[in-house]
């Protein structure tokens, strides 16, 4: 019973879109009818400024981190059990019941879900995505490729005996899904029309 409730929880805690809630805050602009029409921090950053974009991006972090530190802390929520909720915070995050199912990317609420599992593989990831943000500016490339490196850490994490196999198999299931979520900006990358995050 309380493992149900812990995935029902994170499902609805993941569902909740705070970067479209801000963006209504800060300037009453609907993010699914502009820009990218897409309803993370990226394009809440073009409407709203940094500011609102950082707390965007951090509470759909903090999504993430709270929803497995509730269910291990409270709910005595662990090990496949545990990785099972990880997958219903993101996925809430990316089909939020709120938003009729079309939500972000799952960017930031898998970094909040990273920093629980495992603080050395989030730190390799987290500073790898800035560094090639910073070297292109653009957002989505830069989490295309964290994606693809969080399938080649939880590869070679696991061959090391550093990571057990339901939480690799767990960062290499999620590397993909985030790539997948990325299709449309990937063809846009491929044909040189990916715009930069301050276009």
């Amino acid at each position: 019973m309380k493992y149900l409730f812990a995935l029902f929880f994170s499902y609805i805690l993941g569902s909740i879109p705070f970067s479209f809630l801000i963006a209504y805050f800060c300037g009453n602009v609907d993010l699914r009818k502009s820009g990218s029409g897409n309803v993370g921090a990226t394009n809440l950053y073009r409407f709203c400024g940094i500011k609102y974009a950082f707390f965007g991006f951090l509470f759909d972090f903090l999504k993430g981190f709270f929803a497995l530190y509730i269910s291990q802390r409270f709910l005595g929520i662990n090990g496949l059990n545990l990785i099972l909720t990880a997958f219903a915070v993101i996925l809430g995050h990316v089909f939020p019941v709120f938003l009729y199912f079309k939500g972000g990317k799952g960017v930031s609420t898998t970094a909040g879900v990273l920093f629980f599992l495992d603080y050395r593989i989030f730190i390799i990831i987290f500073s790898f995505f800035w560094l090639i943000y910073f070297w292109k500016k653009i957002v989505s490339l830069a989490s295309v490729l964290s994606a693809l490196l969080l399938i080649i850490l939880s590869i070679l994490f696991f061959s090391f005996g550093i990571l057990s196999l339901e939480r690799a198999m767990f960062f290499g299931i999620i590397g993909f899904l985030i790539i997948v979520f990325h299709r449309n900006n990937l063809k846009r990358l491929i044909k040189s029309e990916e715009k930069r995050v301050n276009e």
